[in-house]
């Protein structure tokens, strides 16, 4: 799996702890890895570990998409910080690369009061296990992103 994930480019987008060890697998698997957010290097822990990183704030959705096609980034993923989803979903979709999820399930993710009231009840157990499946469920979201 290392050799065919050699020449790909995959961005993150956040630079937090939790991206940091998405970072460290990703890399672990051979891809080049990017790193984008508005954090300072020294409080930027996937930064410091990333092959390249920017300083541009995932706010500024159209720099961003410009940084993916200046540097030919092959996918885009983040963690799964509720304020990151929204941001997410526009740079795929302007950038034209695949996201993990569609505008709405984002959008209950990150608005939760949008959810059914059962849904609701079982979001927090809901987020802790996608949290724990991350760092399994990463080898095939790289793979699918690129």
């Amino acid at each position: 799996m290392k050799n065919t994930l050699k020449d790909k480019r995959l961005l993150f987008l956040g630079s937090t702890p939790n991206i940091a060890g998405m970072v460290k697998t990703a890399k672990e698997m051979g891809v080049y890895v990017l790193v984008t957010d508005n954090k300072s290097l020294e409080n930027a822990p996937a930064k410091q570990i990333a092959d390249e990183y920017a300083d541009i704030s995932l706010a500024d959705i159209d720099k961003v998409v410009d940084y993916i096609k200046e540097k030919n980034v092959d996918g885009v993923l983040t963690g799964f910080s509720d304020s990151y989803l929204a941001y997410y979903e526009e740079i795929c979709e302007k950038s034209g690369l695949p996201c993990y999820g569609d505008k709405k399930t984002l959008e209950s993710a990150q608005f939760p009061e949008l959810m059914p009231i059962p849904m609701r009840r079982h979001l927090n157990l809901l987020k802790s296990q996608v949290f724990r499946l991350c760092s399994s469920l990463l080898t095939t979201a790289v793979q699918e992103a690129l």
